[in-house]
């Protein structure tokens, strides 16, 4: 490796070291940037280069060390290198067989438009993370519940929408399509985006059963402790209160603004019920939000749970749930979101859909 130029950087407290290694970048042998941690004899990272959208420089090579350290780098750890690719603007990890990222994007068929991801899969499923996004590296609204969905699909073979881009507006901020500030849970923010409500319509019109579509949602652990307390006093949840951690809406319950007290279910009870137990005995304990609650119940008509059903469709041919998952020990870390999306996918696999 005469004559290769090293870099150093500092993150987080620790030094590394990158440079380009292989044949020149137009040759034919295999480029690559190689990242480790001095003064290691670990596992380096391999970083694909071959991405007209990557661009080589320290901030985007710290980038990848963080997205490593986040997937499951271990720099003092013996193997084969950490290998890296770079897809539609994100870090991915390179499994065995996997060359590089055009090869990656290949095996994944991912499809990117506006700022909204589809992976496609087989029929029966569909998880949704309405509010996933990730902007400038940092997991915005209802973090890491695109890894989640992404994690889901990934087990299950199921198809998957994840909105990368788009950040609920707040506050002062108004919405706004430009300035990718849309609330993408709700029917009409969604209908501002081409191409997301026509492509839940194309996967339940592709499918020839029935088709459970689960939005995958995070509620913060300060809403989660107060809906533990509300749900212990109502006697719905008989454990303490730290303990609750999600709540299943199909809207069940009725409209205390209008007065009106009819349900607008739009999942089998008996299915939910069958997915909250298994939830719960994989150690995520989950119940369905009670119907007096003021939120988390997936009636509210504005939003994309209530969609088929005002749609026109029936329980036989859709039907539709909206989880809410609290960020401690489930979403606060990559890793954490991972094994969440593993309990996820193991109860959605125990839901027989007939």
């Amino acid at each position: 490796m005469a004559g290769t130029q090293k870099r150093k950087f500092h993150l987080d407290g620790a030094d590394y070291e990158w440079c380009i290694r292989g044949n020149d970048l137009w040759g034919n042998k295999e480029t690559r940037i190689t990242i480790y941690k001095v003064g290691v004899a670990g596992r380096p990272i391999h970083l694909d280069p071959y991405v007209w959208a990557l661009e080589i420089a320290p901030r985007t090579i710290g980038k990848a060390v963080g997205f490593a350290l986040e997937n499951g780098w271990v720099p003092e750890s013996k193997g084969p290198p950490f290998r890296l690719g770079f897809v539609r603007e994100r870090f991915v990890v390179l499994p065995e067989g996997i060359k590089n990222s055009k090869e990656w994007e290949e095996a994944n068929l991912v499809e990117t438009s506006n700022g909204i991801r589809f992976l496609p899969g087989e029929g029966g499923i569909l998880a949704v993370a309405p509010h996933g996004p990730v902007i400038d590296d940092v997991y915005e609204n209802d973090k890491r519940t695109g890894v989640v969905a992404e994690r889901v699909r990934e087990r299950l073979g199921c198809c998957a929408l994840i909105n990368d881009r788009f950040v609920k507006p707040a506050g002062d901020i108004a919405k706004s399509f430009e300035n990718f500030r849309l609330d993408l849970f709700r029917i009409d923010h969604g209908g501002k985006v081409l191409g997301y409500l026509e492509r839940i319509r194309e996967v339940v019109a592709g499918h020839e059963g029935k088709t459970l579509v689960l939005w995958v949602h995070g509620i913060s652990d300060e809403f989660a402790l107060m809906r533990g307390r509300e749900h212990v006093e109502k006697g719905s949840f008989a454990k303490a209160p730290e303990d609750l951690h999600a709540l299943v809406g199909f809207g069940q319950g009725g409209d205390p603004k209008t007065g009106d007290r009819r349900a607008r279910y739009t999942a089998a009870r008996h299915r939910v019920e069958k997915f909250c137990e298994s939830l719960t005995a994989a150690g995520m304990n989950t119940i369905p939000t009670h119907p007096e609650s003021s939120n988390y119940r997936g009636r509210d008509s504005k939003r994309l749970n209530q969609w088929f059903v005002q749609s026109g469709y029936g329980l036989d041919a859709v039907e539709s749930i909206q989880l809410e998952i609290r960020e401690r020990g489930f979403r606060d870390t990559v890793e954490n979101a991972k094994k969440c999306g593993d309990i996820v996918a193991q109860a959605l696999s125990k839901i027989a859909l007939r």
